[in-house]
């Protein structure tokens, strides 16, 4: 069922939007602990606990846990889409931002990282810039065979660049670190509007079950079904090939996923 998130009903009484929420586990003190982080809009990121994934969740923290007042994030376009990864010596990192500045649309410097504390609700250190290539929003994090892949959307100006991106696709960054510095590899998965004929905006996440990698991506199939507009998404899933040389993809968008 429904997670009351913010406004008077909900867990974070302060809070009046819950975008693009972000769940993560970790076990703490030898107890699960479930974590649900969320944007009040695009000025920050916020969390809310719970030792149960169904609830009831609480709001440990009474306000934001990424502000505007957030060293090295005043100036990031949008504070919102959060992507929490959990290594696997349990230390949680944060990833977040988006947002492409008059001028800066090859290297709009928008994207944060920063390690969550044993907590999970506490940060360690100041965010640290991903120089994300053409990024637009939607940060995740995946670690495979040993490498961090930061991944993202690409803006909707990338004509003309020489690394072969395209315009609102999902792109990579690997590293030896979670926290960077990354090196740009390539594309995953081009706009949904290349295998359905209807563009839109691209948000995903990639997650690994029964020793296969999925991408989840949204497509706007209900929409044209009724003969109807606005750009209304509806979840679909592919798989997602993993080459032998540890490159990703690329993802090929279907109606049977």
């Amino acid at each position: 069922g429904a997670i009351p998130v913010a406004g008077p009903n909900g867990a974070a009484k302060w809070a009046s939007n819950s975008w693009a929420p972000c769940a993560a586990h970790k076990v703490i003190d030898g107890k699960d602990k479930f974590f649900l982080y969320f944007c009040n809009g695009g000025n920050g990121v916020s969390v809310l606990s719970a030792d149960d994934p169904a609830g009831p969740w609480t709001d440990p923290l009474g306000h934001g846990l990424i502000t505007r007042q957030t060293p090295n994030c005043a100036n990031v376009t949008w504070l919102f889409d959060p992507a929490v990864f959990v290594d696997d010596d349990g230390t949680g990192y944060l990833y977040f931002g988006g947002g492409v500045p008059e001028g800066k649309t090859a290297n709009p410097g928008t994207i944060r990282c920063v390690q969550l504390g044993e907590d999970m609700v506490s940060i360690v250190g100041e965010p640290q810039v991903i120089d994300a290539p053409y990024v637009f929003e939607d940060s995740g994090m995946n670690k495979i065979n040993g490498k961090y892949y930061y991944n993202y959307c690409s803006n909707w100006q990338t004509d003309g660049n020489k690394l072969g991106l395209t315009s609102g696709a999902i792109n990579y960054m690997v590293s030896d670190s979670p926290m960077g510095p990354f090196t740009y590899v390539g594309q995953v998965f081009a706009n949904q509007g290349k295998f359905f004929g209807m563009y839109g905006n691209n948000h995903h996440s990639i997650v690994f079950f029964r020793g296969q990698y999925y991408l989840l991506y949204h497509n706007r199939p209900v929409e044209k079904a009724m003969g109807i507009t606005g750009n209304y998404r509806s979840p679909q899933l592919n798989v997602l090939p993993v080459n032998a040389d540890d490159t990703l993809g690329p993802v090929k968008g279907t109606m049977k996923g």
